[in-house]
């Protein structure tokens, strides 16, 4: 294997790693890429297989990538990642991740291929291309999720209406009012009958 078949076959266990670092945290955390618990849990555990075997095989624990412990993992999380997206919400993040998950098809394939060693760029090339499809889906399902969360925090909450204020608070809350003016009126009122009443004794008086 040449040097830079040895690079690129690092790069693309190193990135196909990180993507499915991301894909577990985007599946869980996030809900997305799943319409179900079940779904969501079957996507989780395929994006735990490929990395495995991208960690395995890019660090060199397992330098063969046709060995059974980089081989079965990765075959396993495709498996698992194509039933887990069976049922998505979205079309364009579910296309993505299949086309993703074809070209790591592909690439396993030459691999696994007695015939086809020879072609391990082919192969990495492939495996880079899926990952690129894998990360295409998980930043598409995430800007969907930003999109409708922002639209839900434009909105707002609807504002409460407002209860109708009892006949009998209002009439408790004007009653001191009207019984102060009717007090002020009582007492003006006596006040011109007492006037009034004064002035004739007054009169008599110095006749």
């Amino acid at each position: 294997m040449s040097a830079a078949s040895a690079q690129l076959g690092f790069a693309a266990e190193f990135v196909l790693f990180l993507v499915a670092v991301a894909g577990v945290g985007v599946v869980l955390r996030a809900q997305l890429l799943g319409s179900c618990r079940q779904d969501r849990m079957l996507l989780a555990a395929g994006f735990a297989g490929v990395g495995l075997a991208s960690f395995l095989h890019g660090s060199l624990l397992v330098a063969d990538a046709g060995a059974s412990a980089v081989a079965v993992p990765r075959l396993l999380g495709i498996a698992l990642l194509a039933a887990g997206s069976l049922r998505g919400d979205g079309v364009a993040p579910r296309r993505q991740l299949w086309l993703g998950l074809g070209l790591l098809t592909v690439a396993e394939a030459i691999t696994l291929w007695p015939t086809l060693a020879d072609l391990g760029v082919v192969a990495n090339g492939a495996r880079v291309l899926g990952t690129l499809g894998l990360g295409a889906a998980l930043s598409t399902a995430s800007q969907r999720s930003i999109s409708a969360r922002v639209a839900v925090a434009a909105t707002g909450p609807a504002p409460a209406p407002r209860r109708p204020q009892p006949t009998g608070a209002m009439t408790s809350r004007s009653s001191p009012w009207s019984t102060t003016s009717s007090s002020r009126s009582t007492g003006t009122s006596a006040q011109h009958a007492c006037r009034s009443t004064s002035t004739p004794t007054r009169r008599t008086t110095c006749r």
